[in-house]
């Protein structure tokens, strides 16, 4: 998050604040602070796929007796089976009905895959021809984002529920290895095998990608107050978000200096957290629950290095979901 949203939120709050608080009694502003950490183990995937065709801009040439343009999609980048093990810190302050939240976050990991592919549109022979297909490994990915947010708690007995604003910042970096041939309607027509590619060690970087994403969220909240000191909590929303993706062909010399292939856009963001907790002891929580989110633009603009001029449309998108356990702790109010 940009300091400028910081400083925005925090007013906002101390806006809304001042506002509520000339509705409700002393007692009830006094403000409950909770504070803690989740273990986030979550899989990751991140897609990218533009087309250069001409009917997406593209240009077409004579070989070999044939008219070849892009294919559509012409480039496929499938970034997948990457995990991530995360601890994020987390607080709120409520005050009544009123809340702020937030938790940040950073991880690291090895594994997963990357696959390239690419095709042409051959007019009389093959409109889909794949011309590569390629496989790296992952290695060295990293991963940080913050999540903040301010909402109403609207109170019906054991349910509360309401609605909140929140953003997200996200930033995923992913590291290739190595180029492994897969079959291809190229490798076919030539007569060659799937395997290595001569002359790359299966050591060396080949891609890297970096994906920026920001996000303003809308959405609800809910909790439910079970027995013994269960509760089940839920939070969902849906906003818009914006791209900045830098992706580095570290073996494109004709592209010019990393990073040399930039995808920007606007699309939507959608989040989704559920959760069960138990507060065994006085003020002390301990919680298990799902996320997933979900950023996606399927009308991006991709552009090449080194001039970075012509713009071809680009579906993108990053991917976290999976598990997480925490632990929290209700700081006392003093009366």
């Amino acid at each position: 998050m940009s300091m400028n949203k910081f400083i925005f939120f925090i007013l906002l709050f101390g806006f809304s604040f001042g506002v509520y608080s000339q509705e409700e009694s002393p007692e009830e502003l006094l403000p409950v602070i909770t504070v803690g950490a989740n273990f986030w183990s979550s899989g990751g995937n991140h897609f990218l796929e533009h087309c250069a065709a001409v009917a997406c801009g593209g240009e077409s040439w004579e070989e070999s007796g044939y008219t070849i343009q892009g294919g559509d999609p012409t480039s496929r980048l499938n970034y997948d089976g990457y995990d991530f093990s995360s601890v994020e810190g987390n607080v709120e302050i409520q005050t009544g009905n009123l809340f702020i939240n937030g938790y940040i976050s950073s991880a690291s990991s090895d594994g997963g895959t990357l696959r390239d592919q690419d095709w042409y549109n051959i007019e009389g022979y093959n409109s889909f021809y794949e011309i590569s297909d390629t496989s790296s490994d992952l290695k060295g990915n990293k991963r940080s984002f913050t999540f903040a947010s301010i909402g109403y708690d609207f109170n019906f007995g054991q349910i509360s529920a309401g609605p909140f604003l929140g953003m997200i910042n996200y930033k995923e970096t992913l590291h290739a290895y190595g180029l492994e041939e897969l079959d291809s309607d190229y490798l076919r027509d030539a007569g060659l095998m799937p395997g290595p590619i001569e002359g790359i060690d299966p050591n060396e970087k080949v891609i890297s990608n970096t994906a920026e994403w920001s996000a303003n969220i809308f959405g609800a909240r809910i909790k439910l107050d079970l027995d013994q000191g269960i509760q089940f909590n839920a939070l969902f929303g849906r906003g818009q978000a914006s791209i900045d993706n830098a992706d580095s062909h570290l073996l494109r010399d004709d592209l010019g200096p990393s990073p040399n292939i930039k995808t920007t856009g606007n699309g939507y963001a959608s989040i989704l957290d559920l959760n069960l907790s138990y507060e065994f002891m006085e003020n002390f929580l301990v919680k298990a629950g799902y996320r997933s989110w979900e950023l996606s633009d399927e009308d991006g603009t991709t552009r090449f290095g080194p001039d970075f001029t012509n713009g071809y449309p680009e579906e993108i998108s990053t991917e976290s979901k999976g598990m997480y356990f925490g632990v929290a702790y209700r700081i006392p109010v003093a009366q």
